[in-house]
């Protein structure tokens, strides 16, 4: 057939499988995962844009320089992030051996990606999908 039959070809496979492409750019994806560090270490702030609690006691404080916790001290937890889709929803962890206690202490909020980045991630996530569709469908074999 023509090259309009083939694009449309193209895209309607695209489209049918644009879960799949989802998943695939966000699975450990460093930039979503970049702005989830960013808002621990910078911001000190949970995914829901909360300062992170309960603050550092006194003498570790001190010893930071800042009360309000960064959950960095070795970077070995943001090393160990991962991000990866589950249908509708991602989720956020590390797999670092402490991090349930990090989760017991500080709550599950400090993984995710706050709605102040919601614009960014949707930024990511969108330039990458429009990539895929480019190579998916005007790339002609």
């Amino acid at each position: 057939m023509g090259a309009l039959h083939d694009f449309a070809t193209r895209h309607h496979k695209f489209t049918e499988n644009i879960e799949n492409y989802v998943e695939g750019i966000i699975d450990d994806n460093q930039a979503l995962l970049e702005l989830n560090r960013e808002q621990l270490k910078e911001e000190h702030k949970t995914a829901k844009d909360k300062p992170i609690s309960p603050k550092y006691s006194r003498n570790y404080a001190k010893l930071k320089g800042f009360t309000i916790p960064d959950l960095y001290v070795t970077g070995d937890m943001f090393n160990a992030m991962t991000i990866e889709a589950k249908g509708e929803q991602f989720e956020i962890n590390s797999g670092v051996d402490y991090a349930p206690k990090l989760i017991d202490q500080y709550s599950s909020d400090i993984f995710g990606i706050a709605p102040t980045k919601q614009k960014q991630a949707k930024q990511i996530t969108t330039e990458e999908l429009s990539k895929q569709y480019k190579a998916a469908c005007y790339t002609t074999t």
